[in-house]
């Protein structure tokens, strides 16, 4: 798949199978897969990087947020690589922002974009949670459609069951209160 720099026969990421790969890009596509690697690995800050290892380092820990993430399909994997491209621009505009040494100008415009990039992280999280109840809810509505479609034969069956016994429970509460009265009236006479 993707080779490094200094050594072409080293990837930073393992061979994966059709699985390996729908569990990071909610695609079949192994293409749509690679695309979604190479952005992640472009959006991710390895200019003060010291070695390879560390540019590795950092290219799969971010290919491994998104697969926490675990879209489950195209269109979240692309929101996805949004928001992890967000919050490691947002962080480095906070890390520039303290470094030492630095003219108040150049602290204030880092920390205008970073407050920037924090906002659209905040967006794009809000999008990611609504399409994830929307979906939630379609799944919902679809089993409790389908329930009342179709209640099943077991249901059926209780609801006779509840009926049967609450019939037979006034009938015998007809039959006691009957008794009751006759005694009543028995104790009466006597």
């Amino acid at each position: 798949m993707t080779t490094t720099a200094k050594n072409p026969e080293r990837t930073p990421f393992p061979e994966f199978s059709k699985e390996g790969h729908q569990a990071f890009s909610g695609s079949d596509s192994i293409k749509f897969a690679c695309e979604l690697i190479r952005q992640i690995a472009s959006a991710t800050w390895t200019g003060d990087a010291r070695s390879e290892e560390e540019i590795e380092a950092r290219v799969v820990a971010a290919y491994e947020a998104l697969q926490n993430l675990a879209p489950r399909d195209e269109l979240e994997a692309m929101l996805g690589v949004q928001i992890l491209a967000t919050h490691n621009a947002a962080l480095e505009c906070l890390s520039r922002c303290m470094l030492e040494n630095q003219p108040v100008a150049n602290r204030e415009y880092n920390l205008k974009h970073a407050a920037a990039l924090m906002a659209l992280y905040e967006r794009q999280l809000a999008a990611w949670d609504r399409r994830r109840e929307l979906a939630a809810r379609h799944m919902s509505v679809s089993s409790t459609k389908a329930k009342k479609v179709r209640p099943s034969l077991q249901q059926n069956e209780e609801r006779k069951g509840q009926a049967v016994l609450t019939h037979q429970s006034e009938q015998q509460g007809a039959r006691v209160a009957a008794s009751c009265a006759d005694e009543k009236t028995n104790v009466r006479k006597e």
